[in-house]
C-alpha cells in the first residue's frame, strides 16, 4: 500500500511541476524568433516546445531576458487550450494564433493593436474582453464562437470579412464610423459572408450611418436596433420614425 501512494505521490509531484515550470522557468517552453526594432531586441512567440502542452497555458511577459511583443501565426493552434493568460507585453496576435481550442473566455490586454486572421476562431468563447487600444481586428478573428454579446472598443477602426460570424449575437456595442467587412489582398475564408457580422448587422450599422452605440437584434425578426442613452447613461427606449423617450 505504501508502494502505490508513494508512486501517486510521484505521479502527482510530476503534474504539477510540468505547470510551474511552464510559469517560473519558462524559457526553455517557448518557440521565439527574435527580432529588432529601432536597435530594441524582442522576441515573437511562435510555438511551445515542453514535454507536455498544459490546457491552462501562461504566457510570460519576457523570455530571454527580453520583452515578449507577439504571439505568431499558428502559434498555439488546435492545442487542446481551456485558458490562456496574454501579456500585456503584446502587441500583434497573428493569425490563427490561438484558433480550433476549447477556449471560453479570453481577455485580450490594451497593449494589442491588431489581431490576427481567425486568431480565436473555433473555439467556446461565451465572453470576450477586447483591448482598448486594438486598431484592427482582421478577417474571422472571433468567428464560429458562442458569443452572445460583444462590446467593440472605441479605439476599433476596421473589422474583417467574418470576423464575428457563426455566433449567436444579439447585443453588439461599437464606436462610430467603424469600416466593416473588411479584407486583405491575399486572405481568402471559404464559405464566409460578405459581412462581418451575422443576421444583417453589417447593413443595419452602414445604413444607419454608422453610429455608435449598442444595438440589440429581436432573435424573431432579426431586426437591429440601436438603443439610446440619457447623458447620465440611464437608458432609452428607440421607437421607430419617432424621437426617443424614456424607457
Amino acid at each position: 500500500m505504501n508502494k502505490i501512494k508513494a508512486i501517486l505521490a510521484l505521479i502527482l509531484f510530476a503534474a504539477a511541476a510540468i505547470c510551474v515550470w511552464t510559469q517560473e522557468n519558462p524559457d526553455s517552453f517557448f518557440q521565439v524568433t527574435y527580432v529588432t526594432l529601432n536597435d530594441v531586441n524582442y522576441v515573437i512567440i511562435t510555438g511551445y516546445t515542453g514535454y507536455r502542452m498544459p490546457t491552462q497555458l501562461y504566457i510570460p511577459p519576457r523570455l530571454h531576458d527580453l520583452q515578449v511583443t507577439a504571439i505568431g501565426n499558428e502559434a498555439f493552434r488546435d492545442k487542446l487550450l481551456l485558458t490562456v493568460s496574454i501579456p500585456g507585453s503584446v502587441i500583434l496576435i497573428g493569425d490563427m494564433a490561438f484558433a480550433l481550442n476549447r477556449l471560453t473566455t479570453v481577455t485580450i490586454p490594451d497593449s494589442v493593436r491588431t489581431i490576427g486572421v481567425a486568431a480565436f476562431a473555433g473555439n467556446q468563447l461565451t465572453s470576450v474582453v477586447i483591448s482598448n487600444r486594438a486598431a484592427t481586428i482582421r478577417e474571422g478573428a472571433f468567428a464560429s464562437n458562442q458569443l452572445t454579446s460583444v462590446t467593440i472598443p472605441d479605439s476599433v477602426t476596421s473589422i474583417g470579412q467574418a470576423a464575428f460570424t457563426g455566433n449567436p449575437l444579439i447585443s453588439i456595442t461599437i464606436g462610430a464610423d467603424v469600416e466593416l467587412n473588411t479584407k486583405g489582398a491575399n486572405v481568402t475564408i471559404e464559405g464566409a459572408e460578405n459581412a462581418s457580422f451575422d443576421c444583417g448587422f453589417d447593413d443595419a450599422y452602414n445604413n444607419g450611418g454608422r453610429q455608435a452605440g449598442t444595438y440589440t437584434r429581436d432573435a424573431d425578426s432579426n431586426v437591429w436596433t440601436r438603443q439610446f442613452r440619457n447623458e447620465d447613461g440611464s437608458k432609452l427606449e428607440y421607437i421607430p420614425d419617432q424621437m426617443p423617450v424614456p424607457a
